[in-house]
């Protein structure tokens, strides 16, 4: 039985965020066939008591967990776990899910600093060096894995002996969008959304954003829309669902989230019909506000990081159910046009926020056919479904033989040293 390790690059705890929920899940789908661990710097006890294939530690916990794994899966931003899977020469498999390099531009664009500019340096050396060691990529959707093949292509790893073996390249990158879960903690009674806020009634509409407020998204128009359909009925309230535990109001990356709550407050909305969850919601429980909500939004720029994104949050919003609102030009909009789960409006548009806000709540013979068809289109997102490439690499890998001499080994070596060096240099190899 072939041993996995893979690497989640956030703390494994009761409120995870959407990293951490991937490699869970994927974990659990690879459980059925392998031997798996998952590494996190570190997990809470009570992650760690309800799961035994958690493991946190040190650099040399894992070390100690890589030399008795075939296989390493992890995205490309822990270089130094990356390097010494190569130095021991595993099977390295790179998550590509989240286009990194393209949010660093959204997220550093108005920041001029030094130490900004060495953070995007940083973080490309790192993904061109993820690259180049991969053995197999997955990433999100069609789009992405065209971007990737742009990417691979142009650091020279799609050789012609790699395209004689398959002309669409299947063999060194696939699909492994964001899933959904097949269970679901529900509590019939309990209502998160009444409980955490007095002033919201039950019989009021909940429309629910259910992830981070990153710099990329469009929040600031939908808190004007609101205000637009306050002066016309109180009935309507916009919940956005949590605020990272480490947020600062100084930190670059929470600048538009900062910006969003200052935004309702200047207007008059904040505690009206526009309520901020003060802490990171536990994600096991984030079900609960989910299913006491009438819509989920996601809205968002016209821009790069909107035209390679897979927006996680949207799962969510599948798994639970929820018709959702959303701007043009990504993924979900394109699903939308197939399978009408949603409006999709154009992007940085106010008006058209609000009326799609205030026409999916009163047409309910529309809202009732557009969660109907979520229902059919759930089943292609479960885990099970989204992790099919990822196996299938896995069951026709060949290279899992790491008996090599004792020269092939010094010189094993001493090219991972020369790829390192070389990358950090921004030169090509």
């Amino acid at each position: 039985m072939k041993k996995i390790l893979l690497i989640s690059n956030l703390p494994v705890t009761d409120k995870n965020t959407g990293p951490a929920i991937r490699y869970m899940n994927i974990t659990k789908i690879l459980l059925e066939k392998y031997e798996c661990l998952l590494f996190a710097s570190k997990c809470s006890n009570s992650q760690k008591k309800k799961y035994s294939f958690l493991v946190d530690g040190n650099i040399f916990t894992y070390i100690k967990k890589l030399k008795n794994s075939e296989i390493v899966i992890n995205q490309p931003s822990r270089f130094k776990y990356l390097f010494l899977a190569r130095l021991f020469r595993k099977k390295i498999i790179i998550d590509l899910y989240d286009p990194t390099d393209i949010e660093n531009l959204e997220m550093y664009k108005h920041v001029n600093s030094i130490k900004a500019r060495m953070k995007r340096m940083y973080a490309k050396r790192r993904l061109i060096y993820a690259l180049k060691i991969g053995d197999y990529f997955v990433c999100a959707n069609e789009m992405q894995r065209d971007y990737w093949i742009g990417y691979l292509q142009a650091i020279g790893r799609i050789t012609m002996d790699e395209y004689k073996k398959d002309n669409n390249i299947k063999h060194i990158i696939g699909y492994l969008p964001f899933g959904i879960e097949t269970n679901m903690n529900k509590s019939e009674k309990n209502n998160p959304i009444i409980e955490s806020f007095p002033s919201i009634q039950a019989e009021d509409k909940i429309v629910i954003w259910a992830g981070g407020v990153w710099n990329w998204f469009d929040s600031k128009n939908l808190i004007y829309a609101m205000k637009n359909i306050y002066s016309k009925r109180k009935d309507i309230k916009l919940l956005f669902l949590g605020l990272p535990a480490n947020y600062s109001q100084e930190d670059p990356k929470y600048k538009n989230l900062t910006e969003t709550i200052e935004l309702a407050k200047k207007i008059d909305i904040y505690g009206k019909n526009v309520f901020f969850n003060d802490k990171w919601v536990d994600y096991e429980k984030r079900n609960e506000f989910l299913l006491n909500s009438y819509i989920g939004i996601s809205l968002h720029y016209d821009n790069l990081e909107t035209r390679y994104s897979f927006r996680t949050r949207i799962l969510d919003y599948l798994w639970c159910d929820l018709p959702f609102i959303a701007s043009e030009n990504d993924y979900f909009d394109k699903l939308n046009k197939q399978y009408n789960v949603a409006i999709t409006i154009s992007c940085n548009d106010i008006i058209a926020i609000e009326e799609a806000i205030v026409n999916l709540i009163d047409n309910k013979e529309e809202y009732e056919l557009k969660k109907k068809n979520i229902g059919i289109i759930k089943e292609k997102f479960l885990w099970k479904n989204t992790c099919k490439d990822l196996i299938e690499n896995i069951e026709k890998d060949s290279r899992l033989d790491n008996k090599i001499g004792i020269i092939g080994s010094i010189t094993y070596v001493l090219k991972s040293f020369y790829q390192i060096g070389i990358t950090i240099l921004g030169k090509d190899f």
